[in-house]
Formats: C-alpha cells, structure tokens, sequence
C-alpha cells in the first residue's frame, strides 16, 4: 500500500512539473497536453485500484488540479488550430477525457467512505465546467447533458419507479475507450449506487454542481430545460427537506443567470410546488422540535428564491404575471406564514414587487375575508396585499382616486378631475367593505384595551396591531398623494379617507399605558411605553389627524409635561399627570428621543408654541439637542410666517452656536432644510419606500426648473447665524464637510446677501480638500460665492431661449457685475494660487476639482468669465505635471456651448492672450527672454506662414509650401520642430500640443 502511494504522489509530482511548460502549440499534436493526459490517466487507475482507502491520495491529486496555473487548467480544452479536421479530431479526443475524468470525479461523490473528498471533487468539477464554458461551450453543453441524464435516473428512485439495488448509472461513457496514438485507459467507471440515501446524497452534489453551472444551463435546449425544471418541481414536492432546499437554491440561480422556466404551464408548475413544499414543510416542522436545523436551511434558501425573483422581476413577461400574482394570494392566504421565523421580510418584499409590478390590480382570485382573518402582528407579508386590495376597492368607488389611477399606469387621464380635490371628505369605512372590516380589528384592540384586567403581554400585541393599521392607512395616504401634480400649498393634498376614530385610539392607547403600572414590571411597562409613543407617533403623523389628538400629542410630551404649565387644558387629576408620576423613573434620554423624533412627525399647526418650548428645553443637553434639531425644520415649517426675530433666533442661536461635534454634524445635514422652510414654500412630501413611509420637505423654489426667486423675510436674522459656519468649514469630520459643501447652491439661493456675509477665503480651503467627495461639491457649487443665484439662473434661460453670444446688460444687470466682479477678481486669485499647489505633483487628484471650478465659472452666460477661464484651463491642460487633458478639452465644449459659439471662435477671439500666456510659460521653463515666441505663436496658430526647418522630416506626399493651409491642418511636427529648436524642451512641445489638441 506504502508503495502505491509512493508511486501516485510521483505521478502527481510529475504532473505538476508537466505544466510549467504547457503551452498551446499549433501542431496537429500537443505533445505538453498529450503528456498531462497521460499523467492524470495513470495516476487516477493506480488511485482506482484501492480507492475506498486512496482518500489521501485523491486529495492530493485534486488539489494538483485545482492549484496549478491557468494554461495547465487548458488540458481540458482542444489545443490545436492548425486545420479544421485536426481540430475536429482534437475535440473529439478532449470531450472523451473530460467525459472520463468527471465521471470518475462523479463516483467519488457517490462513495461514501471518501466524504473527506467530496468538497474538493466537487470544487475541482465546478472549475473545468466552468472553463469549458468559457473556452468552448459546445464541449460543455455535451458533458452538462450527462450531468442531467444522471439526474433524470435518480429523480426515477425519487418517484418510486426504481427500488432495486445497486443501480447502476452508465452515462459518462467516453465515446473511444482508448486512444491509438496514446495508451491511454478511459474504460468508465460506472456509478455503484446501494441505497436511496446515496441516491439523495448524490443528487444533492448535482444539483450543487448545476447552481454553480447555471449560466450556462440558460444555452440547454428548450426540452432539456424543460426536463430541469420538471425536476426540481418533482423535488420541491418530495419529502427529503435537503432536496427541497437544494431545488430551490437551483431555481433561484438559473433564475439570477436569466433563465425563467420555458413556458407559463412550466412557471405556473414550479409556483404552485414551490409553495406547496413551504406549506407541506412548514406543517410538519411545526410540531417536531426535532427538525430546527432542516427547518432553517429550508426558510434560507426559499429567502434567497424569493430575493431572486424580486432581483429579476423585469424578466418576468406581463402575461407570465398572473402566474406571480396567484402565488402572492397563496402566500398572504396561508395560515402558516406566521409560523415562518426570518421570512416576514422576504415573503413581504415579494408579495409588494409583484403587486407593484402588475399592470392591473386582478384581486379577483384572493380572497379579502382571508386577508383579514390573517392579519395579525406577525404577517406583515399581508400589508402590500390589503394596500393594493384597498386601493382597488377605493378607485372603483371614488372618481378622482380612479383617475389618478389610470394616470400612473396609463399616462392619460382627465386633467380636470385629476386636479380637483374631492368635493367632501371620504370615509373609507363607506366605500372600502375590506377598509371596514380591518378597521375592526382597531375597534377590538380599543376595547380590549380599555379593560382592567388586560395584560401587559395582550397589551403589546394590541399596540402591534393598531400601529400596522395606522401604517397602513400612513401608506394608503402616501399612495394617493403620489399620484397628485405637486401643488404650491401647505401640504400637497388633503384626504380624510382613514382617519377614522383616532382620538378614540389615543384615548384606549393612554388608558392601557396607564393599567401596566411600573410598579408590577418595570421592564414590560417600558416596552408597552415606547410602543404606545410609536404608535401615538404614527397617529399623529395622519394628514386627517388635525382635532381630536390632543391626549397623544400629549403623551408624546410627557417627559416635559407640568400640571402647571400646559397647553393642552388638562387638570392635575388627569390620567396622563398620573402616567407621568408612575413612568418618571423611567423616563429617561431613551424615551425623550424616541418622544421628540415623534413630535417631529405632527402635521397638525395647533400647539406649536409648546412644541417649540420643548425643543428649547432640549438645547441644554448636547445628546438631546443633536437629537432635536431634525425637529426645527418640521417646526419652522408649521409656523406662521413671518416669524418674529426673537422668536427664530431663540430656535436657531443655541444650534448655530454649539460647540458639539454632534450637533455640528446634525446641524449641516438638515441646514438646507432649515432655510427651505424659512422660505414659507415648502410641502411636506410622503414616499413608499419598501413599506416604510419616509416624510421630507420639498422646496418648491430650489425644485423648481426656473428656481424664481421670493421675498425671504429673514435674511437679515439668518445671515448673522452664518458666520458660524465658518468653523463648520474646518471640521475635523468629513461628513460635516461635505453637507456644508451640498448647502451651498440652497443658502445662495434664499439669501440675496449670502455672497457679502460669508467669507470667501474660508470656503476655499473646500476646493482642496483631502476628501475628493467634499472636492466635487464645492467646484460644482463655487460659482455661487460670486454671483447671484437667481439672477445667473435668468441670464441663462434668456441666454438659452435667444440663442444669442452676447445679451445686452440691462440696469440691474449692471448692478450685479459692480458686485461681482470684484469677488471674480479674488476668487480668480485664490484659483491661481490652488492651481500653483496642485500643479507641484505629477497627476495630484485634485486637479479634477480645480479643473471642474474653472468650468463651472465659465459656463455661467456672462462674457467677463469666458477669459479668465480659459486661460487657466490652458495653463492646467498644457502643464507637463497636468494629468487632466481629457476633462480640460470636456469643459472647453461645455463652455462654448454655454456661450453659444465653437471651441475654434472662442480661440480666435483670445488669441492674442492665449499666445501671450503660451509665450510666458515657456520663457520661464526656459529662461528667454519674454516675447521671443509670441510673434511666431500667432503666426503658426492664426494661419501664417511657418518656414521649414532644415532638420525637419517629411513624407514623400507632403507639400512644403504652408501659407494657403488652414490652421486645423497645419503639420504637427513642424511647428513642434520649432518650438524645441528654440527651446529645447520637450515640456514647450507639450503645452502646445494641447492647445493645438483642444482648440
């Protein structure tokens, strides 16, 4: 036995050494290849000999395979491109070898005394597939066949067709057992199976082997593919719970390689089995402890199914949707998905991709009673489903929620009753039967709650309930508003179509909250706590919540409430003073940031003093005042504007002022939105993002396409506050820098002083920075600091719409450049010393955002930036340390472009300055004398006649007589002969290239 090993380890020796010098030779023979099949063929028969104990051996002669380099890995394919019948030949000889050699590695699999090898056969099989699939796919396509033909047999045992044992798989039969010219052996190796669980063993490997092949199994004929998905229909249904996960996790990778069953028949098969194998699953592993680890794999890979599909939906084909749709109602009616541990997630990102995805809202087939028997606070997958059925039921019964519908999905619609709100409210309970019959549920948890007895348990799945409707409604609203034509008002639309019953709510959710007493459990009082602020938070969120909610709005404000000093009416005696005085132990920074991140989602304008008056109580906390700054946006939003001064500054100094790292950070994330919403034309919009409904302001003057200035009556208050920010500019944190960065065009464009209050040179710093995102922030919003935003804006679209090169200046515009050009002249100075900075390094990254600054200065539609611009993209671009050519030549087009003119007028028109430039830049590189070159640079550039040098080449077909030639075909060479005859450096010969490149 010690000597058989001593020989194979030899063998392998040798075949390693075989590959060093493999090279793909275009002889009718390859005599390295020939040789490495030879090697692998005896030493695989002398492992063959004693392989139930050769578990070493086969390791070792894997991990030859698998370690050697790629041109060794290449004896698998055909080497030989000499002629086509050689090649033929070649072929033929290497898919007999790789037949062989995989069916051994297939037998390995099937041994069940070698499982120490198994991983390694299986990752030396993946590899040579994956090879000839890249290298010669027709190869591979052969040898995947009997892959699927060994499948076929064992899916017979599955079936019960097969029961006698051994069985024998003679698939990987090479067609010639021997090659003449080599003495070679392939004689096959048949596959000895001796029972179903080494049938189901083996079946997993292939199916193992095909998820890693499934790129190319999308190029199977249409039956073969036909045959693969019946299979794994067939296994879902089976009762090995192994299977099951491995034909999905098959499914789920020929899916994410784009090959969906063939036909609709086969896609409404695997649909139905697939879940049907959840379900059979699911209801057998609820009962036995036993199955936890089998239960897990399986919700694992029906995940990663589910997460595939939703991946790929735009391969589904809108008649194929149905199939989707119908398996979606499967989903949401089952009984089972509660039991589902980890999959709510999944199952509710699926379920709401196909519904969204679905042209047409076909709710025929589900049944709503289920929907709602189901809903509870663990099937969360049933949300998109009742969404889009009460959706459905509401654009049959209300017209203009009907028109928005065809709107979204059709793109036509009437616009008069698009834009006419409902005449009166709409009550969901009135015209959605589904709407009614949730809303239920609320009326059960109201009541229930209300009861002494309840327990705190119950109390929390109550809350859970009510919230999920709430959201429900939240989502519904959002849906509606999104299909509006945004409108210039408080909020964008106002629907009262779910608002039913919410202060009765808040009431029931208090009372509850006030039952489980901290006294009995500390722990479970806080949970039901900050589950009744989440929920009263949702409440008040409502569009439709604006009377009636003063106990939550209340409740959200319990650590600041006093008996004494309280807006809401309320006596010392009631319910929530005494909430108060049991929960103040408990009322820690904890729940006063959830309470505040709540406040800040009230739309009602009532009480807004109070909630002001508590944002000002949290400034003495640096925790708490990073965390009420998100607030103020939403506040300032709701006042009533003009706000007094006093008012504003007592809101914003504290913030402004902070010497918090946090607060700084939080400040300059929501600083844009604190002066959109100064600006009084701001609307809250709602948005649907995976279920969640996210809330933001939307200005109407930064979105608008013309960006129309309006009165801002607070700059002179604002603009003293932006001093502050100078330190911001400095920050340590990058992140604080690049929101500063992003503020920029915002702060501009609401205060028409902004340029004067701020500090140009404390801004600069931002155009070098070591972050390249702050970099690019800045270049792409500098141009801000010297003009007028709204002012550029109309210039530009008056400059767009005549078409004209020059725009005659008005008086205002005469104004604005008396201001302006000043603040040119000095932010071109700070440009020119960043540029000396950037230009001391060869290929320094930040030349991209001074070269991206300059750009934006010279696109905006006034001639005094055109010079100044170009001439130092000239000096960036023609700099032998610039390694920005190909943006500089970008920009010079965006500017002309933004002038109206080519690249060729714009040089005509500055080419005296340009050769001036050109001519002390390369007197400096070479100490002459200025002007030596200015005279011939204008001659070459502008058309003149250039004499020959003596030691200048030409071609046979070139002319030397250059005074007709046009200046776009003057001989490169020549002019580069004597520009280095004068200078003698190549550094000269690279900055005129450029302009010659550019221009």
């Amino acid at each position: 036995m010690d000597s058989s090993r001593s020989r194979n380890l030899t063998q392998i020796a040798d075949l390693e050494r075989s590959s060093e010098n493999f090279e793909c030779s275009g002889e009718p023979k390859n005599p390295n290849q020939d040789r490495i099949w030879k090697v692998l063929n005896q030493t695989l028969i002398n492992i063959w000999s004693n392989l139930d104990n050769s578990s070493e051996a086969l390791s070792t002669y894997f991990g030859s395979i698998m370690k050697t380099p790629m041109q060794f890995i290449l004896f698998v394919v055909p080497q030989c491109h000499c002629c086509n019948i050689h090649f033929s030949k070649k072929a033929d000889e290497c898919l007999a070898f790789d037949t062989w050699l995989l069916g051994r590695m297939l037998c390995v699999l099937s041994k069940e005394t070698l499982t120490g090898v198994h991983e390694a056969a299986l990752k030396t099989q993946i590899q040579i597939l994956n090879l000839l699939f890249v290298t010669y796919p027709p190869l591979y396509l052969n040898i995947m066949k009997y892959y699927l033909l060994c499948m076929q047999d064992l899916m017979e045992v599955e079936k019960g067709n097969i029961s006698e044992f051994p069985l024998p798989l003679r698939h990987f039969i090479p067609k010639m057992e021997t090659f003449r010219d080599l003495e070679l052996d392939l004689k096959p190796s048949f596959l000895q199976l001796h029972s179903i669980s080494g049938c189901q063993h083996l079946l997993a490997y292939i199916m193992k082997v095909l998820q890693k092949s499934a790129t190319g199994l999308v190029g199977l004929h249409r039956d073969l593919q036909q045959q693969l998905w019946g299979s794994i229909c067939l296994l879902l249904s089976g009762i090995n719970y192994s299977l099951r996960a491995e034909a999905m996790l098959l499914a789920a990778a020929l899916i994410n390689a784009g090959g969906l069953p063939p036909s609709v028949d086969s896609q409404i098969g695997f649909w139905h089995e697939l879940w049907y194998c959840v379900e059979i699953t699911l209801t057998s592993l609820s009962t036995d402890s036993t199955g936890k680890e089998q239960q897990q794999e399986l919700i694992e890979a029906l995940k990663a199914l589910l997460s595939t599909t939703v991946e790929h939906m735009h391969l589904v084909r809108p008649r194929e949707r149905e199939v989707l749709l119908t398996t979606v109602f499967n989903i949401m009616q089952s009984r089972l998905c509660s039991t589902m541990c980890g999959m709510q997630d999944s199952v509710s990102k699926f379920s709401r991709q196909v519904l969204e995805n679905s042209t047409d809202w076909k709710l025929d087939k589900c049944s709503p009673q289920r929907l709602i028997d189901n809903f509870n606070e663990q099937s969360c997958h049933v949300m998109p489903g009742l969404k889009y059925l009460i959706l459905h039921e509401l654009q049959q019964h209300v017209p203009s929620v009907r028109n928005l519908y065809q709107t979204k999905h059709n793109g036509s619609c009437n616009y008069h009753v698009l834009l006419q709100p409902p005449t009166s409210p709409v009550c969901a309970l009135d015209i959605s039967p589904s709407w009614r019959q949730l809303w239920k549920h609320v009326l059960l948890a109201s009541n229930k709650l209300n009861q002494d007895t309840i327990a705190a348990g119950c109390v929390l799945q109550q809350f859970q309930v009510c919230r999920s409707i709430v959201e429900l409604s939240l989502e519904l609203t959002a849906e509606i508003e999104n299909m509006h034509v945004k409108q210039s008002s408080s909020s964008i639309i106002q629907f009262s179509y779910f608002g039913d019953n919410l202060p009765e709510l808040a009431i029931s959710v208090t009372s509850a909250v006030h039952h489980c007493r901290p006294s009995r459990c500390a722990e479970v009082a806080n949970k039901v706590l900050t589950e009744a602020l989440q929920l009263l938070g949702t409440v008040v969120s409502l569009p439709e919540a604006q009377v009636g909610v003063d106990i939550a709005e209340a409740m959200l404000s319990l650590p600041w409430l006093d008996p004494d000093d309280n807006c809401f009416g309320f006596k010392a005696e009631h319910i929530i003073f005494q909430i108060k005085d049991e929960y103040q132990p408990h009322l820690d920074s904890v729940i006063k940031q959830l309470c505040l991140s709540q406040l800040a989602l009230i739309s009602s304008k009532k009480h807004i003093s109070w909630r002001q008056k508590i944002v000002e109580q949290c400034f003495g906390s640096p925790d708490l005042c990073a965390s009420v700054t998100p607030v103020i946006p939403w506040l300032l939003y709701n006042f009533e504007h003009p706000v007094p001064s006093s008012q504003l500054m007592s809101l914003l100094s504290p913030i402004f002022q902070s010497p918090d790292s946090k607060v700084q950070l939080v400040l300059a994330k929501y600083l844009c939105a604190i002066v959109c919403s100064l600006s009084g034309n701001c609307v809250c919009v709602r948005s649907v993002v995976e279920g969640n409904v996210q809330r933001k302001l939307l200005c109407l003057l930064c979105h608008h396409e013309n960006w129309l200035n309006s009165p801002f009556p607070y700059s002179g208050s604002l603009e003293g506050q932006l001093l502050c920010l100078t330190p911001f500019l400095q920050s340590k944190e990058v992140e604080v820098r690049r929101y500063v960065a992003r503020a920029l065009p915002t702060l501009a464009g609401h205060l028409s002083k902004f340029r004067h209050c701020c500090d140009l040179t404390s801004w600069m710093p931002l155009l070098l920075d070591e972050d390249r995102e702050v970099r690019i922030e800045f270049a792409k919003h500098a141009r801000w600091l010297v003009f007028d935003g709204c002012w550029i804006r109309d210039k530009e679209q008056v400059s767009k719409e005549t078409g004209d090169e020059f725009i005659p200046l008005s008086q205002l515009d005469r104004h604005e450049l008396s201001t302006s050009v000043p603040l040119l002249a000095r932010f071109s100075d700070s440009l020119v010393v960043a540029a000396r900075n950037v230009l001391k390094q060869h290929g320094d990254p930040r030349q991209e955002s001074l070269v991206i600054t300059v750009s934006n200065i010279g696109c905006i539609a006034l001639d005094c930036v055109l010079l100044p611009s170009l001439l130092q993209l000239v000096t960036l671009a023609g700099h032998w340390r610039s390694a920005q050519a190909g943006l500089v030549k970008r920009c010079i087009r965006d500017i002309a472009h933004a002038h109206n003119v080519t690249p060729k007028d714009l040089f005509h028109r500055f080419k005296p300055e340009l050769c001036k430039l050109l001519d002390g830049d390369i007197a400096s590189i070479n100490s002459l004398e200025p002007g030596t070159l200015n005279s011939l640079l204008q001659s070459i550039l502008g058309g003149g006649c250039l004499p020959v040098p003596p030691w200048a080449h030409y071609h046979d077909d070139h002319d030397n007589d250059y005074d007709d030639t046009d200046y776009d075909d003057y001989d490169l060479e020549n002019l580069f002969a004597h520009i280095n005859y004068v200078t003698s450096c190549e550094a000269s010969s690279y900055m005129i290239k450029h302009l010659i490149f550019f221009f």
